[in-house]
């Protein structure tokens, strides 16, 4: 078992995206410092691996597409959101039940939203319509997800192996702009099977 703590610092360089019906575009550089906390552990014997992490991001200037009035008519467009933060848990699971049977899975919390940006954009509201969007959600920031996959191989003597997976995903529902308007919301869920082949040389 080991128990960790990490801070880390991130940058993202700004720029000049353009021009929009005041001039000029100017993008400040992202920063974010990332704080993190976990616990990493091996089980019977290093047939399973557990893992729970605790995590916080906090954002500075926050680099979004930002929904503007360009030349009159509604247009996505490079800005600075203020301040942001991202925080949650997450417990990751990988399982070897048998010599050819593996889980894998996560379940992640998540709680992400501006902290900061009394002078959002909503092109769908009119032209100069701004808002504070301190507490809105971040976008694609679902507040739960969760993935379960079940791995099986199947020995083809000569022929290799077959290793067919079945997973699934859920999530809560999202939005998918900063807006977190009616038309942005979303949700992903899905279940798929796909299977592998490893030949052997003949």
């Amino acid at each position: 078992t080991m128990i960790y703590a990490t801070i880390s610092t991130g940058y993202k360089q700004g720029g000049i995206p353009g021009r929009d019906q005041n001039g000029v575009v100017v993008v400040e550089p992202e920063t974010n410092t990332n704080y993190e906390l976990g616990i990493k552990s091996a089980l019977f014997e290093g047939a399973a691996n557990l893992n729970f992490t605790l995590f916080r991001m906090d954002y500075d200037d926050l680099q979004v597409n930002s929904s503007q009035i360009i030349n009159g008519a509604p247009a996505v467009a490079f800005d600075n959101a203020g301040k942001a933060r991202s925080q949650g848990a997450e417990m990751e699971l990988s399982w070897q039940l048998t010599p050819v049977d593996r889980i894998d899975g996560y379940i992640t919390y998540l709680d992400a939203e501006i902290t900061q940006w009394d002078s959002a954009t909503d092109a769908l509201r009119g032209d100069a319509f701004t808002f504070d969007a301190a507490g809105f959600k971040l976008p694609n920031s679902p507040e739960y997800s969760v993935r379960l996959s079940y791995t099986h191989i199947f020995d083809l003597n000569e022929w290799g192996e077959l290793s067919p997976t079945i997973a699934t995903y859920r999530a809560d529902e999202a939005f998918s702009s900063y807006t977190n308007g009616p038309q942005d919301h979303n949700a992903v869920s899905y279940t798929h099977l796909r299977a592998h082949e490893t030949r052997h040389d003949l």
